[in-house]
């Protein structure tokens, strides 16, 4: 899940947390909200889809620990 915060200095900022409750990513302050969105997509790009794939990929397989040790190795070398 993505939170978006505000700060005390009313600058903006957004938490990726983890179904546990643990915070994962914690941005930047940003002036704007459109800045926010713009971070959000960057992330997405990066981490949510290739994670939304491999959580498909974990319902239909019985190898889905092999599977996520690949996409671990895979998405931590580039």
């Amino acid at each position: 899940m993505i939170k978006i915060h505000q700060s005390k200095n009313k600058q903006y900022y957004y938490t990726v947390i983890a179904k546990n409750g643990k915070v994962l990513v914690q941005s930047e302050t940003m002036k704007s909200l459109k800045s926010i969105h713009k971070g959000i997509a960057s992330l997405n790009k990066v981490f949510l889809k290739p994670y939304k794939v491999l959580e498909m990929f974990k319902k239909w397989s019985s190898i889905a620990v092999l599977a996520e040790m690949l996409f671990f190795l895979l998405f931590l070398t580039g």
